[in-house]
Parts: C-alpha cells; sequence; structure tokens
C-alpha cells in the first residue's frame, strides 16, 4: 500500500511527527483542536495511542546499540499503522479539505499538509499581536571537518554570507545522518535515521573510533525551541570519510 507522504517515513521525523501532532490535537482555546477539525473521539485516541507507542520507541532508538532488526520491525510496523489508519479514515485529507474560511494555518504546518493560506503576520504589538506559525525557509549553512579519531567538527550558519558560525534566533541545530561503508549507496534525506540536537552552532559529532574509514552523510535543520511546527527544512546532505 502506498504510503502518504506527509506523514514521515525517516524514524527520526516520525517521532517528532506524532509528538508534535498529538500535542496540538489536544491542545486549542475552547474546544480542543481534534473537536474543532471534526475528529471523531475514536480517532482522537486511536491517535494518541500511536503517539504513546512512538514516545516509547524513541528512547530505545536514541541508543545505537538498541537498534536491533526486532526493534526496527517494530517501529517500522507502527508507521505503517498510521499510515494505513490515516487512509482509512482520511484523517489529514479531512484537514486539507476544510473551508480557508475556517482553517488555521497552524493545521496545515503541523501535519505537513500544503495549503494557500497566507502567512500569518508577526509583527503585531500587545494583545493584537500575532505569533508566527508558519515553518521558518531558512537553511542551515554549515561544513563538517575531521577532528579526533570517529569526531566530526561542524559549524552551522543561517546565512551563507556570514563570516562566523551562529545559530538563527530561537533555534538549535537538529542533525540526521547515516553511517554507510564506503562503496554504499547514498541515502535520501528520508533514509537519514540518527539524529541528534544541538544547542550550539559549533559543535562536535563524536561517532566513536570503530566508525573510522566510514562514509558519514550528514543534513541538518533549525528546530525552533518550543513549536515544532516552525521547524525548518533539512539542508542538502553533505558526505565526508570518517577520520
Amino acid at each position: 500500500m502506498p504510503h502518504n507522504r506527509r506523514i514521515p517515513q525517516s524514524k527520526p521525523l516520525f517521532f517528532s511527527y506524532m509528538a508534535s501532532t498529538n500535542a496540538y490535537l489536544l491542545a486549542g482555546t475552547g474546544p480542543p483542536n481534534w473537536q474543532r477539525l471534526n475528529w471523531l473521539v475514536a480517532e482522537q485516541a486511536q491517535w494518541q495511542t500511536y503517539a504513546t507507542q512512538a514516545a516509547v520507541f524513541i528512547t530505545q532508538w536514541a541508543t545505537p546499540a538498541n537498534r536491533t532488526a526486532n526493534l526496527i520491525i517494530q517501529i517500522d510496523s507502527l508507521i505503517t499503522q498510521v499510515h494505513i489508519y490515516d487512509q482509512q479514515n482520511h484523517l489529514l485529507d479531512r484537514i486539507a479539505a476544510q473551508s480557508p474560511s475556517t482553517a488555521q494555518v497552524p493545521d496545515f504546518t503541523t501535519f505537513n499538509i500544503l495549503h494557500n493560506l497566507p502567512p500569518t503576520s508577526g509583527t503585531g504589538t500587545g494583545n493584537n499581536s500575532t505569533l508566527r506559525t508558519v515553518a521558518t525557509e531558512n537553511t542551515v549553512y554549515f561544513s563538517v571537518t575531521n577532528g579526533g579519531a570517529g569526531q566530526l567538527i561542524c559549524h552551522c550558519k543561517p546565512n551563507e554570507s556570514s563570516n562566523r558560525s551562529h545559530l538563527l534566533t530561537g533555534y538549535f541545530v537538529e542533525a540526521f545522518y547515516e553511517i554507510l561503508a564506503q562503496n554504499a549507496p547514498a541515502p535520501t534525506t528520508a533514509q537519514l535515521s540518527n539524529h541528534e540536537l544541538f544547542t550550539k552552532s559549533h559543535f562536535a559529532l563524536n561517532l566513536g573510533g570503530s566508525n573510522s574509514g566510514q562514509k558519514l552523510y550528514i543534513a541538518l535543520r533549525w528546530r525552533h525551541k518550543s513549536n515544532p511546527a516552525l521547524n525548518g527544512s533539512l539542508a542538502a546532505i553533505q558526505s565526508i570519510t570518517i577520520g
């Protein structure tokens, strides 16, 4: 069965997606968002069950030694279950089909749904200010060089012309990468599975001396400090042989 591209296939992106969408459904002023979006009680409960299962896998996946074949099968099964449930109940299609007069931009950005609504302004003041809810298009411009054995040094900046590394205001740096043999096919961004979060623009990625000689494929994105709907997109993949 073909998968819906709105729901990520990458395991780290899937974990983040389930956490942010579940939180969004439960949030809202007045009725919770899941009611405003006309989801059924059973649909919201099932989505929350999936999100709870994904949250358990996050802690297991965070340790590379735990990524057994059995764990991978379990996570892949959960991802497939979520895709099938969405396809059977048309959950995201129903969000996409909302009337533009009642829809809100975060309804679409949170669930990775393309939309034509105008972005909300972030220039208001006082009680009339409107929070920016459109995901940033800013790219992480970064370089990767070898440090010590099994160590890579990354420098990141929000614009190409900057002379020094620094963070985009309000954001951390999130790294997605894969370590492969030299002759292995290059992965796509959707296939980058490992990830770490860094709070500085200049950081060391410690991969261990046992990975020396292997090839690292890495892409970075800006991750908002408090609102997942404002996370940026992954930059282009860079590759380097691990020293």
